[in-house]
């Protein structure tokens, strides 16, 4: 079951400063990976929700690439 990506369109980031909100986003996804390959997956390697590090992480990773593909848009704009 794949997930929808959370990040915002890039219409509904138009109010604000929308480059500001992706950059904080895209850090965001980056600390959570970083944090996620620190884990040390000890037995079955399963963590909150019953979500193993390998999906959390890849989720993440999708996530990242996600957002910055938003700000490539959003800069080419």
């Amino acid at each position: 079951m794949a997930a929808a990506p959370h990040a915002p369109s890039v219409e509904a980031l138009a109010e604000g400063d929308p480059e500001q909100k992706l950059l904080k986003q895209i850090r965001g996804h980056e600390v959570a990976v970083v944090e996620l390959n620190s884990l040390h997956p000890n037995g079955n390697g399963i963590i909150y929700f019953r979500k193993e590090v390998k999906v959390a992480t890849a989720f993440e990773q999708k996530q990242l690439e996600f957002s910055k593909s938003l700000l490539q848009k959003l800069r080419g704009a």
